[in-house]
């Protein structure tokens, strides 16, 4: 088995990067077989607009003990299609069994959040995405998974003021998965956070990666659903867990709100508009 993990890193803030590559380094170690250098690579694509700072491969050396690709110069196609470019060659060197990794910069991962995910997916037949138990740095979930979206919890997610309003905090707590607060196991789930998605090599190759047309937002829930639809099932692990410093919506500048609108609408103008039901029609939600 091989793993390949993929960071696109628009902002190079060392401090954070250092602990998500030291987390990851670690984990890889403890997750893979036979933890020598052939069975792990790393592909960081730097695409902000300052260059990158002197030395900057030497320190990613320093805490990553993988080989691994810097490429400095890569061009910002957005989240999704910046990922691409590492997961899309995968195609020429890809073995069975081997799987691929797409995680931010400012994640950090338990030792053994890796070794969780790829046993379970060698016990689940047509596996697809594996979601990890998301946090902030104060334990708080994030609920990262979540059931399809209607127009109402997104404008909450615009508008948090909105959650006060019981009827529809209720709905974004359906929304989030927040029922299942207290598993404990494996469970199939609708959507994905793009923050950290761990695939089959096979299952990233069938559905060509994420769609180039998604800039940044709601490119995770097209996989997600795309996923389904080719058979997959995307799981999520509770006992897998990743510290996530990102995410909510609300708290962002208007920019960051336009291109979530944005992606909001192409979503739904592919997969369907709700109003205010949640969950993928004709299942039981």
């Amino acid at each position: 088995m091989r793993l390949t993990a993929s960071l696109v890193v628009h902002d190079w803030h060392w401090p954070e990067l250092e602990s998500c590559l030291a987390s990851l380094s670690l984990a890889m170690v403890k997750a893979l077989p036979d933890a020598s250098a052939e069975h792990g690579h790393l592909t960081i694509l730097y695409n902000g607009q300052q260059p990158l700072p002197d030395a900057a491969g030497d320190k990613v050396a320093a805490q990553f003990g993988f080989p691994f690709t810097l490429v400095s110069d890569a061009p910002n196609l957005g989240y999704g299609g910046t990922n691409n470019l590492a997961i899309r060659p995968l195609q020429e060197q890809a073995s069975p069994g081997d799987y691929h990794l797409v995680i931010n910069p400012d994640t950090t991962l338990a030792a053994n959040t890796l070794q969780i995910l790829l046993k379970q997916a060698t016990m689940v037949a047509d596996c697809g995405l594996l979601s990890p138990k998301l946090l902030d740095e104060n334990n708080t979930p994030q609920w990262g998974n979540k059931r399809y979206p209607s127009a109402m919890v997104l404008l909450a997610r615009l508008l948090p003021a909105l959650l006060r309003w019981p009827p529809l905090a209720q709905l974004n707590k359906h929304y989030q998965y927040q029922d299942l607060a207290n598993t404990t196991q494996a469970t199939e789930v609708e959507l994905c956070s793009g923050c950290f998605l761990l695939a089959s090599v096979e299952c990233w190759l069938k559905l060509q990666g994420f769609d180039d047309q998604y800039f940044m937002y709601f490119e995770d829930f097209d996989l997600s659903l795309r996923a389904l639809d080719a058979g997959f099932r995307n799981v999520y692990l509770p006992s897998a867990v990743v510290y996530h410093q990102g995410g909510y919506t609300g708290r962002k500048n208007w920019l960051h709100k336009k291109w979530f609108i944005a992606s909001a609408w192409q979503f739904f103008s592919r997969h369907g508009f709700r109003v205010w039901q949640v969950g993928v029609k004709n299942k039981s939600t």
